[in-house]
């Protein structure tokens, strides 16, 4: 709006106020609050009077206020500076008297913050955008219905809630939905800029969450059956640890952090991604690592499984391989080359076959059938060649420095 008619409309206001046009009724207690959040001017023609709400910096007119003081208003600027406190501290009736003169998208230029409130439902801001983070935690919230269309910030629910519908479409920051008591992820934002932690709920399914992540996706400790609904590429890491899925099917296919999908009910690979940072999938029931990753940059866990064949392990992997406590005979089909350390102990190991051309550090082997005499790994009586491995109890502060030495970047 241009100055000049801001002007205009100022003095108007400032007339009518001058020539008692603006009586002091009902209707005006109910406009108590004269709004700055840099809006444009908003007028109203009432039947009984002619009032004014401005939503614009002009307010800050100091003989405005004045007259409206002078004619038994009761005036509280809402601006820049105190807009966190008024939100965080009024009541959810004048809270939702302020919203509800704002137009529709309107941006609040600030953060909101409704924690600690004992509140069953939250003041309505369905309409308005909020800059900031918006935060509702420690509330007795069932729904989200009120929430803003979009948040700039983090958005924090309470444990309380039963359903997300009313969550706002967008987040441009982390959405927080973690230990609450809801069964699916039906009214979650479509799209959420940093991270999705939705952890310790009552889902069996993914579908109905967010479309985007551009951060990690948590939904381990859950009740998964299904992966169905997963988002088809992330940013960051992907979690479904600890839950009761017997297959991979619909997991992200391409995420560029790490992919956790231990302690579950799988007997295959088959759905993880092609290439990720680190890979785990310890603690389930597989007998093969067909269907792994071909490419895994960090670490990779298969550890406390059935295995009886490292068969459809990743070529290359960028940090430690551990394949502890399983029932492997041969470390064949295993990683050409590991970046960091070897672990394979606790497997009943008949031979060394198939061991890494490369291991970045150490390898870990030990069982009964491993032993060292004189310092050097023996295996059912016949001596190991040096390097291939290094028994557990002979990693000390005494002989690292020395084991270190002998065991970096060795081949075979």
């Amino acid at each position: 709006m241009s100055e000049e008619n801001k002007n205009m409309l100022n003095e108007q206001l400032i007339k009518c106020l001058l020539d008692d046009k603006l009586p002091v009724d009902k209707k005006l207690k109910k406009m108590d609050y004269l709004i700055y959040l840099g809006a444009d001017v908003n007028t109203e023609v009432e039947e009984n009077g002619f009032s004014i709400l401005v939503l614009a910096k002009m307010m800050n007119d100091e003989k405005i206020v004045e007259l409206l003081e002078e004619k038994g208003a009761e005036i509280k600027l809402v601006n820049e500076d105190n807009a966190e406190e008024f939100f965080s501290t009024a009541s959810v009736e004048d809270i939702n008297e302020v919203l509800g003169v704002l137009p529709d998208g309107y941006r609040l230029d600030c953060a909101i913050d409704l924690s600690k409130r004992d509140l069953t439902e939250l003041p309505d801001f369905s309409k308005v955008i909020v800059d900031g983070f918006f935060d509702c935690r420690e509330n007795h919230l069932k729904t989200l219905i009120g929430a803003p269309r979009e948040v700039g910030g983090d958005f924090y629910c309470p444990f309380s809630l039963e359903t997300l519908k009313g969550a706002p479409s967008k987040v441009d920051g982390d959405f927080e939905c973690s230990s609450c008591e809801f069964t699916t992820l039906e009214g979650a934002p479509r799209e959420v800029g940093g991270d999705f932690d939705c952890f310790n709920n009552q889902i069996t399914s993914l579908e109905g969450g967010p479309e985007k992540v551009g951060g990690k996706y948590d939904c381990s400790f859950c009740q998964l059956t299904t992966l169905k609904g997963a988002p088809k590429e992330l940013a960051g890491s992907f979690s479904c640890f600890k839950n009761h899925l017997t297959t991979l099917e619909y997991a992200p296919s391409k995420v560029d952090g790490d992919f956790h999908c231990g302690a579950n009910w799988l007997t295959t690979l088959k759905g993880a991604p092609r290439m990720v940072g680190g890979f785990s999938c310890e603690l389930n029931n597989l007998t093969s690592l067909e269907g792994a990753p071909e490419k895994v940059n960090g670490w990779f866990y298969c550890g406390k499984n059935k295995l009886t064949t490292l068969k459809g392990a990743p070529r290359m992997v960028g940090d430690d391989f551990r394949c502890e406590e399983n029932y492997l005979t041969t470390l064949e089909g295993g990683p050409e080359e590991v970046g960091k350390d070897f672990w394979c102990m606790d497997n009943p190991l008949k031979s060394i076959e198939g061991h890494p051309l490369v291991v970045g550090r150490f390898m870990f082997c030990y069982k009964k059938s491993i032993k060292i005499i004189d310092g050097k790994p023996v295996m059912d009586g016949k001596p190991i060649i040096d390097g291939k491995f290094v028994h557990k109890e002979k990693i000390n502060d005494e002989e690292t420095n020395i084991i270190g030495r002998i065991f970096n970047r060795f081949h075979r």
